[in-house]
């Protein structure tokens, strides 16, 4: 499950939109919702994208969140 709140922070520290994010990974911005509220699974070349985009050094507690 992903940590909604802790990767919308880091998009807002790094001064992006949820629309941007989407737009930068390649996936459409429904689409990018429902894999943050937890309705989809992130692709693992999804999640290296954001950890590229956002300078996520550990991905785990935010991809791989209880």
């Amino acid at each position: 499950m992903v940590n909604a709140n802790m990767l919308k922070g880091f998009i807002a520290t790094n001064g992006l939109t949820i629309e941007k994010m989407a737009r930068d990974i390649g996936i459409n911005l429904a689409t990018f919702y429902k894999k943050i509220n937890g309705q989809s699974d992130f692709y693992c070349h999804e999640i290296a994208d954001i950890c590229r985009i956002l300078h996520i050094k550990d991905p785990i507690p935010i991809f791989f969140a209880d």
